[in-house]
């Protein structure tokens, strides 16, 4: 998911790292996190970030509505 050139170690993405890889704006990031419509993501203090395994498995099942992909979460998909 994240150009592993440059950040071979990073877990987890900025909204604008998220908006780079999806090819939309942060703004549409956070409309789509606050419509329910990208994977929960971690607080780290003021931080918000994504797990990039969670974004690589949500691209690859179809990006999913957060609370489809939440159920598929919990049944084992």
């Amino acid at each position: 998911m994240t150009d592993r050139s440059r950040h071979p170690d990073r877990l987890a993405l900025t909204a604008e790292e998220v908006a780079e890889r999806l090819g939309i704006s942060r703004a549409h990031v956070f409309r789509l996190q606050n419509s329910g419509h990208l994977p929960r993501p971690v607080r780290l203090g003021r931080s918000v970030r994504w797990p990039c395994a969670v974004l690589e498995s949500w691209l690859a099942a179809g990006a999913p509505p957060r609370e489809r992909w939440e159920a598929l979460q919990r049944n084992g998909h």
